[in-house]
C-alpha cells in the first residue's frame, strides 16, 4: 500500500511540474509591447514557417488558384488573438528576435520576398487604407504557440484588402520530423 501511495504522489508531482511549463507556453503572448521573443529554437521557427507557408500558398482565400501574392509582410512578432478579426491590426505584443527573423527568411526562401513590419498601416494602401497591400502583397500575423509536445495551435490572420482577409487558428502536429497543418480549431472569419 505504501508503494502505491508513493507511486501516486510521484505521478501527481510529475504532472504538477509540467503544468507551469504548459501555462508558460500558453501565456507567452502576454508580454508588454516591445518585448522580444528570444526563443530561437528550431521548433519555434518550424512551426511559424509551416503556418506562414500554408497561409501564403494554400489558404490565401483565392480558392484553388495559385497564390496571388508578390510580397509577404509579416508582422514583426506575436499578436495575442491574431485569429480574431475583432482584435484588429496593430503592433505586435511581443517582437521576434533577430535570430528568429533570419531563420524564418531562410526557411521561407521559396515564397515571394519577405519583410517584417511593426506597423501594418505602413504597407496598406487606398482610401482609408482598405485598398490592399503595397507590392501586391499580404500581411501575415501570427499568435503565440499554444500547447506542447507534438500538438500545438497557432492563431493567425492574413490581410490583403478590405474584402481580402482571413482569421483562424491552425492545429499542427509533428509528423515525420515536420510540422504539418492538421486543420483549424475554433471560429474563423473571412472578409
Amino acid at each position: 500500500m505504501a508503494v502505491l501511495l508513493l507511486a501516486a504522489v510521484l505521478v501527481l508531482a510529475a504532472c504538477d511540474a509540467e503544468a507551469p511549463r504548459e501555462r508558460a507556453v500558453e501565456n507567452q503572448g502576454n508580454v508588454p509591447a516591445g518585448a522580444h521573443q528570444n526563443d530561437a529554437d528550431p521548433r519555434t521557427v518550424e512551426i511559424y514557417a509551416a503556418v506562414i507557408r500554408q497561409l501564403v500558398t494554400k489558404d490565401h482565400t483565392f480558392g484553388g488558384a495559385p497564390s496571388p501574392f508578390d510580397h509577404v509582410f509579416i508582422l514583426d512578432g506575436l499578436r495575442q488573438g491574431a485569429g480574431n478579426p475583432n482584435k484588429g491590426m496593430g503592433p505586435p505584443d511581443k517582437r521576434f528576435s533577430r535570430e528568429i527573423k533570419k531563420a524564418l527568411k531562410i526557411e521561407l526562401a521559396s515564397l515571394p520576398p519577405i519583410d517584417f513590419i511593426s506597423d501594418p498601416d505602413s504597407v496598406r494602401v487606398g482610401k482609408d487604407l482598405m485598398g490592399g497591400v503595397k507590392r501586391d502583397g499580404v500581411i501575415v500575423t501570427v499568435g503565440p504557440i499554444v500547447g506542447r509536445g507534438h500538438n500545438v495551435k497557432v492563431s493567425n490572420s492574413i490581410w490583403c484588402g478590405g474584402l481580402c482577409g482571413q482569421w483562424l487558428t491552425y492545429r499542427l502536429k509533428l509528423r515525420g520530423g515536420n510540422w504539418r497543418i492538421m486543420g483549424t480549431v475554433g471560429p474563423n472569419a473571412i472578409s
